[in-house]
C-alpha cells in the first residue's frame, strides 16, 4: 500500500479546524467541507501544494459518477496537469504517446511501454465504479489507445466495495502510475509526486483517527 512508501507529504497543519467545519464556496456560493468538488477548489481560504507533471493526465469520468465520493478530483485540485472531464468531452485526438491507465489483457506495464514506445505524453484515466468501466471507455472511444497497468498494490481506500483490496482508488491508481514512471526514467524517487496524495492521506488519517476514538477497527 501507500503506507509503506515513505510519503513525503506537505503538512496538513494549514487544514486543521478549517476543514473540519462547513465554508462558503467563493465561487458557487454552496457551503462545503474542505473542498468543493463542483468547482474542484478548496474551501476556506487555504492554499493547496502544487505538483507538477511530466505529462498531462485527463481523467475521464462516469456522468453518473458522484464527485463528491471521487477521489480523481483531488489530481485536479493539485496539479494543472490533471484535468477532470467527460467521455465525450475529451480532446478529439490524442498525440503520439497518449495511452490509457487500464489493465486490459495486453496492457504494458511501464517499463514495457517505455522501452517500446518511449516516453509517455498524455495519459488518459477512467474513473467510473468497475461496472461502468467499458461503458465509459466506449463512450469516448478508447478501445485504439495502448493501455498500461501498474504493479499490483492494495488499496487504502475508507469506503466499502464488493471487489478484493487489490481495485485501488482512483487518485492511488494515479499516484502509482506517475511514480513507477518516474522510476522508470529516471531512477531513485525522491518524493516529486506524494502530494498528489495530500487530500486523500489527509482524509485517510482523519477517519483513521476517528476510528481510534471509537475503539473501533480499521485497516
Amino acid at each position: 500500500t501507500v503506507l509503506e512508501m515513505g510519503l513525503q507529504l506537505s503538512s496538513f497543519e494549514l487544514l486543521k479546524g478549517v476543514w473540519s467545519q462547513r465554508v462558503e464556496c467563493t465561487g458557487c456560493k454552496k457551503t462545503r467541507k474542505g473542498y468543493c468538488y463542483d468547482c474542484l477548489m478548496p474551501v476556506g481560504g487555504i492554499e493547496l501544494p502544487k505538483v507538477d507533471l511530466p505529462f498531462p493526465c485527463y481523467i475521464a469520468q462516469h456522468r453518473t459518477e458522484m464527485r463528491s465520493k471521487s477521489t480523481a478530483v483531488h489530481a485536479v485540485m493539485l496539479s494543472k496537469d490533471a484535468f477532470l472531464t467527460t467521455p465525450d468531452k475529451l480532446p478529439a485526438e490524442h498525440p503520439p504517446g497518449t495511452c490509457l491507465l487500464f489493465p486490459s489483457d495486453d496492457a504494458l506495464s511501464i517499463e514495457e511501454y517505455v522501452a517500446q514506445h518511449g516516453e509517455i505524453k498524455r495519459l488518459i484515466v477512467v474513473d467510473s465504479q468497475w461496472h461502468k468501466t467499458w461503458r465509459t471507455m466506449h463512450d469516448a472511444s478508447l478501445f485504439h489507445l495502448p493501455c498500461v497497468k501498474i504493479r499490483r498494490y492494495k488499496t487504502i481506500f475508507w469506503r466499502t466495495q464488493n471487489k478484493s483490496d487489490e481495485f485501488l482508488a482512483t487518485i492511488e491508481a494515479i499516484y502509482l502510475l506517475y511514480r513507477e514512471y518516474f522510476q522508470t526514467t529516471n531512477g531513485s524517487y525522491m518524493g516529486q509526486y506524494d502530494d498528489l496524495l495530500y487530500i486523500y492521506m489527509y482524509y485517510y488519517q482523519l477517519i483513521q483517527e476517528s476510528y481510534r476514538e471509537s475503539k473501533q477497527e480499521f485497516r
